[in-house]
């Protein structure tokens, strides 16, 4: 099999997926992700309406109780509506997560089968001096990888656009001014996470070739087992694996240690409680 051309930047699974590959216009995931594309966005929009619907029915409560603290209250129509509003976000997120697995599930038949008639016609010399580790991590992990991404992470992305956006345009509406302070906090915690994220992709390069060994040497200790009961010990074999592990452990703590403090500082800047409390001051200081 010619690899020369499969496109880099869908990794290990590119290299064995090249008339794939060479159809997918794009780069990365999303790339791979073109079969159940149409689902994809139906999945994401889905949540991203359910996530809309459940802003306004928390925006619907301050009706209510400026209702309750008018003259004559009368909170009942906005209680039913802000109760609609919460059943129909339920109903939108669900279905949005249900759309996403069912084209995770497709998406993983899709790429396996075509990964199993590609390696069908590639010479056996390839097969040997890649290894079957590496094979079988690409085949069954790699795959299996992308569900977390294409069932779970998708629909997420949906809700993590669309809530901001809403809330901002509500908050604009509300007072302009707690809407930049918001914005400063998204600013400042999105600063937090491009520091997070710096040197991740020589650090993924890195983890992904770990996993391989890993899984290499798993299974040459296992194939290998008659010849060691014969003539080794297994330390040898043994020690190769071991070596897997050690570089394995040492790629993911200088992962850790790179990544930890921002990232920690991110998900406290961008927790829901600092930002209320931001906002809460913010409320005090200009209204008061």
């Amino acid at each position: 099999m010619n690899t020369s051309t499969c496109d880099p930047s869908l990794g290990r699974v590119g290299a064995f997926e090249t008339e794939t590959a060479e159809a997918l216009p794009g780069r990365g995931i999303w790339a791979l992700m073109r079969p159940v594309r149409n689902r994809i966005h139906l999945a994401m929009g889905l949540a991203a309406l359910g996530a809309v619907a459940a802003l306004a029915a928390v925006a619907v409560l301050a009706v209510i109780i400026a209702q309750l603290l008018g003259p004559d209250p009368n909170p009942w129509p906005w209680a039913a509506v802000a109760i609609l509003l919460t059943v129909i976000s339920f109903y939108l997120r669900t279905q949005g997560f249900t759309v996403s697995h069912l084209a995770a599930f497709r998406l993983e038949t899709i790429l396996r089968t075509k990964l199993a008639d590609r390696m069908a016609r590639v010479p056996l010399g390839y097969l040997l001096q890649t290894g079957t580790g590496t094979v079988t991590k690409v085949m069954q992990d790699d795959v299996k990888s992308l569900h977390a991404f294409v069932a779970d992470t998708t629909p997420m992305i949906g809700r993590s656009v669309a809530t901001p956006l809403a809330t901002l345009i509500l908050m604009l509406i509300i007072d302009w001014r707690l809407a930049l302070l918001a914005l400063g906090l998204l600013v400042v915690g999105t600063g937090c996470v491009m520091l997070a994220m710096r040197g991740s992709g020589e650090l993924q390069r890195r983890y992904d070739e770990e996993r391989e060994r890993i899984a290499g040497a798993v299974v040459e200790f296992v194939q290998a087992m008659p010849v060691v009961r014969t003539f080794d010990d297994g330390a040898s074999s043994f020690g190769r694996y071991q070596s897997a592990l050690d570089g394995f452990r040492d790629v993911l703590a200088k992962w850790l240690e790179v990544s930890a403090v921002s990232a920690k500082i991110s998900i406290l800047i961008l927790g829901p409680l600092p930002t209320l409390l931001a906002l809460a001051l913010g409320g005090v200081l200009l209204f008061t």
